[in-house]
Formats: C-alpha cells, structure tokens, sequence
C-alpha cells in the first residue's frame, strides 16, 4: 500500500485517484474548487480544498511525506517523491 497524493480533480485527477483506491492505496485528493472537493471527500483518505501552486499549501499537506504525488495539468504529469 502506497500513500498517494492527487492534485487536481478534473476527469483524470478523479479517475486515477478511484482506482488508486481500489487498489488498496492511501489516497488524498486536493483541489481548488471547494464544491469539488467536498462532493468527492468521502471516497478518499483525506481531502484538502487549496490551490496546490502554492508553496505554503503544499508544506501544509505535507507533500514530501507521501509516496508519489500526482498532479493533474493539460498534459499530466507524475513525479515520485
């Protein structure tokens, strides 16, 4: 089990995120959009509503203490901590 976080959740963002999921994985999700945020939370580990581009919102999730990190951009994108 690997702990997950995903940044934006557009169509791509939330369909990765539910299968991370179902796989067993500690998924957090984490978007802008307040409304978005609190439709999907109760499928996740954790959820936070904050824009991810900036750096005080990332320390405040902790982004280094997880596994891998997603974050969804027109292209996406996947970086592993």
């Amino acid at each position: 089990m690997k702990s997950i976080l995903v940044i934006g959740m557009g169509r791509f963002g939330t369909y990765l995120a539910m299968k991370l999921t179902e796989l067993g994985n500690q998924v957090m999700i984490a978007d802008k959009n307040e409304d978005t945020v609190n439709h999907l939370a109760h499928h996740f580990t954790d959820a936070i509503i904050g824009a991810c581009s900036r750096e005080e919102v990332l320390a405040e999730i902790g982004v280094k203490n997880f596994d891998i990190c997603f974050e969804e951009k027109i292209k996406p994108q996947v970086t592993e901590l």
